[in-house]
């Protein structure tokens, strides 16, 4: 199964309705079910923190949700991935997302040399 990696502007687009890219973000959240997702320690910080003043309920929800989940994989920002090859981020962008920065990240491993 594919697997995506969720980026902290896109969790702060999904919850602000003020964001200019509320709408896209809040449909593509709609399709995140059929992946299988991963989540920095450093984003869960972000969100915590991009959401701390006017969102904090829903950034806790979130934040626990990430971290209760089975679907949700959280990858210590320190860490190489488990197989020991070194994680690589490729933009793949979605269709109908255009090029605006709210594309999704599919996570590759390259083997070290």
């Amino acid at each position: 199964m594919s697997r995506i990696l969720i980026d902290t502007s896109f969790v702060i687009a999904v919850v602000n309705p003020r964001d200019p890219h509320h709408a896209k973000a809040v449909s593509a959240s709609e399709q995140l079910s059929r992946w299988s997702l991963l989540v920095t320690e450093a984003a869960l910080l972000e969100i915590g923190d991009g959401l701390a003043r006017n969102f904090r309920e829903q950034a806790v929800e979130i934040i626990e949700g990430f971290l209760e989940s089975d679907e949700v994989e959280i990858v210590q920002t320190h860490d190489q991935s488990p197989r020991g090859g070194i994680l690589t981020l490729q933009i793949t962008p979605r269709q109908g997302m255009g090029n605006d920065g709210l594309h999704f990240l599919r996570c590759n491993e390259r083997e070290r040399h």
